[in-house]
């Protein structure tokens, strides 16, 4: 944070490794030979722009703002799995690549305020125009929160898979993880997309969930399809933040949850 207590963006090309700036440049042709002249901005957001990229073990998330006459706030890009599977022959060291897209708006911070604050405050602009300094500022809050929303759809979408393999166990530890931190983020007034730190602060205010959260940790850096604890705890945890994120944020009630 600054002094005035808003959150920086940590972001910046000069901290990705030069392995990753090759497969980049291929997203980015990838997105523009796919949309055209559509693309306002690619953008990139998670670890590899903070410099933490971990061959074997990091996502490329990258969103592409798009102009538009209809206004749509998120949608995964269909052709993203095909150019996963065609980057991986020479690329093996990212693990999932996913592609996402939103209509790009002069307004964005009024009509598409989450996308606003992923811009700001944890994305790096890889082509097109760097809207960063138009947008305002963000503290922590309720107005940096996103998992929240999601998370009873997809630990039932975990739950109900006959199998699984390891991006599903990442990706459903990393959504939890986050999704307690935001339960308490308000209360720490900090924010940290590292998911050890996440842990950290959740367990200072859950210290009864602390085990658990800290197990989810374990399995997203070590994720075994075959770990037999693995559906109980998701569900278990997942009921219990289901749970408290409905009573947190006032949603609905009586958290429906496979069993």
């Amino acid at each position: 944070k600054d002094e005035a207590g808003f959150i920086c963006n940590p972001t910046g090309y000069a901290l990705i490794p030069e392995h990753w700036q090759q497969l980049l440049n291929r997203v980015c042709s990838a997105c523009l030979q796919q949309e055209g002249g559509k693309v306002h901005s690619i953008w990139l957001r998670g670890s590899v722009p903070r410099g933490l990229a971990i061959d074997g073990l990091s996502d490329l998330d990258i969103f592409i703002l798009l102009y538009s006459e209809e206004s749509f706030r998120w949608r995964e890009a269909s052709w993203a799995r095909a150019l996963e599977r065609k980057l991986k022959v020479n690329y093996p060291f990212f693990c999932r690549l996913e592609v996402m897209s939103s209509s790009y708006s002069r307004k964005l911070a009024v009509d598409k305020p989450k996308i606003a604050m992923l811009i700001k405050t944890q994305s790096l602009c890889l082509y097109g125009t760097d809207i960063r300094e138009n947008l305002p500022a963000f503290r922590p809050s309720k107005a940096m929160m996103i998992y929240f929303r999601w998370i009873e759809e997809d630990v039932n979408a975990f739950l109900q898979k006959k199998t699984v393999d390891e991006a599903d166990i990442r990706e459903i530890c990393k959504q939890l993880i986050r999704t307690a931190f935001e339960l308490v983020m308000e209360e720490t007034e900090e924010f940290t997309p590292d998911l050890y730190w996440c842990c950290v602060a959740f367990s200072d205010y859950y210290p009864e969930k602390g085990r658990e959260v800290f197990l989810l940790l374990d399995w997203y850096l070590n994720p075994d399809p075959e770990e037999d604890n693995l559906k109980p705890i998701i569900r278990l945890f997942g009921h219990w933040t289901i749970k408290s994120v409905k009573k947190a944020f006032k949603l609905s009630q009586n958290p429906s949850i496979i069993f």
